[in-house]
Formats: C-alpha cells, structure tokens, sequence
C-alpha cells in the first residue's frame, strides 16, 4: 500500500512552486509529475484534467487578485472624492470600517461550499454563490479601504 502523506516542503520549495504555477505553469505541471513519481512512486495521470489544475489555482489567484485591486482602487477614490463633501473625521472611518468588516464576514459566512458543490462546480446555485461572496468581498474590502484612507486626503477642498 502507498502512503499518500505528502513529503515535507522547505519554505523556498514552496516559494518555488508558488512561482511556478503562477508564472510557469507548464513547468510547473512538469515538476508535479516529476514530484508524485519521487513521492508516490507513481507518474502522475496526463488527462487534460489534471495538467489544467494549475491553471484553476492559477486564474483563481490573479482574477481574485483582479477583484481585491479594483475594491482597493475605488475604495481610495471614494475616499478621495468624499473630502470635496465630507469632513474626514475618524468617528466616520471607524463606522465605514466597521460596515466593512461586517460585510466580509457575512460574506464568508454566507459562502456555501460541500452541500450544494457538484461534480463540476457549474451549476446556477454554485454559480450564484460565488458571484455572492465575491460581490459581498468586493464591496467589503472597498468599505475597508475607504476607512483606511479616510484621513489621508484631508478635506480637498480648503
């Protein structure tokens, strides 16, 4: 019988394979090979399925990454924009961050993950949840932001 308990992983080999899948994906997929017939003594399957693994994780990172800087984006201008309005006082920022932080953790709280997942992950229900806690991130991080940089901009106008 073949023991499945991953091998240990130094810290910069871990760094290493986080550089590759993200920006060497085709070498990364070679290097999986080359770790699961060291590890398991088996090679690694060659389906379609499961060299595109390291693209899921891959688009998931940057496109996650695409929604935090866009929240961080408009969180700073709505910021910027609310000192020609509002003064910046930090009882204010610290009701916008608090807003924020509740709506990131309705957010993952509300996030459902083995009760409706199917094979595929494409069904509506599926779909509509992820588009939920994205949208429920999003205005959450941009709520943050917005605290954050609440007193940075000082009022715009003197």
């Amino acid at each position: 019988m073949v023991d499945y308990k991953p091998p240990q992983v130094s810290f910069l080999h871990k760094i290493r394979f986080c550089i590759l899948a993200l920006f060497f994906p085709a070498q990364f997929a070679e290097e999986e090979a080359r770790q699961m017939k060291e590890a398991f003594g088996v090679a690694a399957s060659d389906s379609p399925e499961t060299r595109a693994r390291v693209y899921v994780v891959r688009n998931a990172f940057w496109r996650s990454f695409l929604v935090c800087a866009s929240a961080s984006v408009a969180g700073v201008l709505i910021s910027w924009a609310a000192g020609f309005y509002l003064a910046k006082d930090a009882e204010t920022a610290a009701w916008i961050g608090t807003a924020g932080a509740a709506v990131l953790l309705w957010g993952t709280l509300a996030v459902r993950g083995w009760e409706i997942q199917s094979f595929k992950g494409v069904t509506v229900a599926e779909r509509v949840n992820r588009w939920l806690f994205v949208a429920l991130y999003w205005i959450g991080t941009t709520a943050l932001v917005t605290a954050t940089s609440w007193t940075i901009f000082g009022n715009a106008v003197p």
